[in-house]
């Protein structure tokens, strides 16, 4: 007798595993001197929590570490934090407070890794920038002592960020005195931009004759 064909069953079945990743912002630009923050999101995008969750952040020499949140263990210039599990679809945010030493183009490198193999890294550049302010001062190099003298100071920042909060100040010699008696001339320059520069003139008179020099 031939067979029959009744029926036709089929299963599928699907393997999931945790997952890790690890994403990395910075500034893209900071002052000389000036704190900063570097923030990293860990995060598991599977259904699976992740077990035995590590971060590592290794500093570019030239950063200096201040603190972070949550508190990170630290050897020289390496962070770590044990985060433990990771849940299902579960995100942990950190945050670095730095402080930068030097100028240049930093690149701050971090890694996340798990059990099972998990493994995931990512990295921000940060380029730390300063100002440098040059002074430049001009005034005849002879005058009778009845005559004016005429002095004429040029403050330029020559560096790669403005220069904040510039303010020249001249202590007239004695024998010096400008307008109104003044025997020091303050002048508040606030910002200066990146090749930015201004001129501050003041006029002098000699009380007695000699070499007098004065600097600002």
């Amino acid at each position: 007798q031939e067979a029959l064909h009744l029926a036709t069953g089929s299963m599928t079945k699907t393997w999931v595993a945790p997952k890790i990743k690890i994403c990395k912002t910075a500034p893209r630009e900071a002052y000389l001197g000036d704190e900063f923050k570097y923030a990293l999101s860990v995060s598991n995008p599977s259904t699976m929590p992740a077990d035995n969750v590590q971060v590592r952040d290794m500093l570019p020499e030239g950063i200096a570490y201040v603190s972070s949140d949550p508190a990170a263990t630290v050897s020289g210039q390496q962070l770590s934090w044990s985060l433990g599990t990771l849940e299902a679809q579960g995100v942990r945010n950190l945050s670095i407070t730095v402080k930068s030493t030097r100028t240049g183009l930093f690149t701050n490198h971090a890694q996340v890794t798990a059990d099972l193999g998990l493994a995931d890294e990512d990295s921000a550049d940060t380029r730390v920038v300063a100002a440098a302010l040059v002074v430049e001062k001009t005034g005849p190099a002879e005058v009778l002592i009845c005559e004016p003298i005429q002095y004429r100071i040029t403050v330029r920042n020559t560096g790669d960020s403005p220069a904040r909060n510039v303010q020249l100040n001249e202590e007239l010699p004695d024998g010096l005195v400008a307008q109104g008696g003044r025997t020091k001339i303050v002048s508040t320059i606030g910002t200066l931009a990146p090749g930015q520069s201004k001129v501050v003139a003041f006029e002098a008179r000699a009380q007695r004759t000699g070499s007098f020099t004065n600097t600002a």
